[in-house]
Formats: structure tokens, C-alpha cells, sequence
């Protein structure tokens, strides 16, 4: 693992990015000039980028908050949502089944237009579609034992619309959908992870690529940019993409140099190729 102050020298022979949002391009409120700024120099450098991120939204719906926090349209390729892998299974193979949306009103756009009938019964349901805590609920996850116990009970799968298990707004920690599922899980349920570091998500990036990009390309040819250890960083190793790591991003608490990084590291068994503290290029 080395320490980089910038991209530009680092991504000669490289042929496309893949790159998280929260905490690297923005912190749920404005955009970061400097990312910004680097993204449109890959870009002009020729290397095809995806956005690729664990929000529970479809795309549609982050490219709208991009625009609106900074992010001009220049900076990407194509942007991939768990929220849109969530969304294409329940038209798909979910097809018909009833679902029980767990999570806050601001993700209607997650729901909105889906064929499938909804229940404000969870043991109704065929689906819970969790994309985050109710926002008249405590964020307490225990809080959340006895609507578990109804799920599991039944044996209604739950749909992870995010796997991070917390996120950091203004620079206060809350926590997502991730939280919730691992309980669930750890309750005897089943879990559909549909996000980073899964492969589903990559698989999708790989696919928008190769009918976008004019060369062929293999996952070493690819960069894999996040400031989470456990799903940017873990899942752009176990596909074999270059791994950079936001050391400034969700995991700022630990430390930004490599003496204060390793520790935690070495805990999490996960180690980038690079880091750097902000992205810039």
C-alpha cells in the first residue's frame, strides 16, 4: 500500500474507474471541488467512469442530487445504484411478489412506478425492501427485534438496498440500511445483498462498460475508488481491480497516514493498493 498526493500519475494504462460517491465525491450536502475537479480529468484523459454507489435511490434520482449539490453531468460515464439492482430484481425474478418497504419517506423514488403490490403488512409480504430506518422509529436496531421476529418467522427474504452500514452527513455518523440486514441476518433471516462489495454490482459496471467502451478491457485495467474499507476497497479487490482508498471519507475516525491506518487494517484483513487522503488529481 503506498500513499499518493494525486491520481494523475497513477492511472497511466488504466482504461475506466469505478467510484464510490458519499464521503469521496461529496458528504450528502455539497459536492468536493477537488473530486470533482479529478473526475473530469479522467475523463478527459479518456477513461471511462462509473459511478457506482450503495444508495438505496435509483440513478435516475442521484443524478438529480448530484446536479444539485455540484456534481455537473461531465464527471461520468453512467452511475449505478444498489437501489437500481433492488428495483430490477423485483420486476424480475421478484416479479408479481408483494413487498414491505422498510425505510424513510425520502426513498419513495426507490419504490415509485414498481409493478409489484405493496403491504404495510410484513407478514403479508413476499419481500421486505429495506432501504433504511423509518423515520419515526428509533435508530436504535434493537428497536426493530419484534417486526424481525414477524419476518423471520414467516421466512420473507429481505432485499438490502444498501449494504453500508453507516454514512457520515456534516460530519455526523448515522446509520443505513447495512445495520439493519446484518441484524436480520444475524436473526436467522435471509439476506439479498444488493450492493458493494457483492458482485452483482460490479458485474452490472461491467456490463454498461463493455457496450460503451470502444477497447476491451479486463478488471486489472480498472480502478476501484471508495472511502469504505468493507465494501468499496473489499469488493474492488475481490474482482481484481487497482483498489484507491479515501482515508478522509468514513473512515477518517482511525487516522489519514499509513502508520495510523494499518492497525484498523490489518483488523479488517483489507489493504488498497493506494490512499490518499482527499481525492484530487
Amino acid at each position: 500500500m503506498i500513499e499518493i498526493g494525486g491520481l494523475k500519475e497513477h492511472v497511466v494504462g488504466l482504461k475506466g474507474v469505478l467510484c464510490d460517491l458519499w464521503g469521496v465525491v461529496h458528504n450528502g450536502r455539497a459536492a468536493f471541488p477537488e473530486a470533482v475537479e479529478a473526475l473530469q480529468a479522467l475523463r478527459k484523459k479518456g477513461l471511462f467512469l462509473v459511478l457506482l454507489s450503495n444508495s438505496p435511490r435509483p440513478s435516475i434520482s442521484v443524478r438529480a442530487q448530484l446536479k444539485d449539490i455540484g456534481v455537473p453531468g461531465n464527471c461520468y460515464d453512467a452511475i449505478i445504484t444498489s437501489g437500481d439492482i433492488s428495483r430490477e430484481f423485483l420486476i424480475g425474478e421478484g416479479a408479481d411478489k408483494t413487498f414491505f418497504h422498510l425505510g424513510p419517506e425520502r426513498d419513495q423514488p426507490t419504490i415509485e412506478g414498481l409493478p409489484n403490490p405493496e403491504t404495510d403488512d410484513l407478514r403479508r409480504a413476499d419481500y421486505i425492501l429495506c432501504t433504511g430506518f423509518f423515520e419515526d422509529w428509533s435508530m436504535d436496531p434493537k428497536s426493530y427485534e419484534a417486526l424481525f421476529a414477524a419476518g423471520v418467522q414467516n421466512q420473507i427474504p429481505m432485499i438490502c438496498a444498501n449494504p453500508d452500514k453507516e454514512a457520515e452527513i456534516d460530519n455526523k455518523r448515522v446509520l443505513c440500511a447495512g445495520t439493519l440486514a446484518s441484524l436480520y441476518e444475524r436473526m436467522g433471516g435471509k439476506i439479498h445483498w444488493f450492493g458493494k462489495p457483492d458482485e452483482i454490482a460490479y458485474q452490472k459496471c461491467f456490463d454498461i462498460m463493455k457496450l460503451q467502451m470502444k477497447d476491451e478491457f479486463k478488471p486489472a485495467d480498472l480502478l476501484a475508488i471508495g472511502d469504505n474499507l468493507e465494501t468499496d476497497i473489499r469488493g474492488g479487490k475481490a474482482q481484481g481491480l487497482k483498489t484507491l482508498f479515501i482515508a478522509e471519507g468514513l473512515h477518517g475516525k482511525h487516522g489519514t497516514t499509513q502508520e495510523e491506518l494499518e492497525p484498523f487494517m490489518k483488523k479488517l484483513d483489507i489493504f488498497p493498493d493506494m490512499f490518499m487522503k482527499r481525492l484530487k488529481w
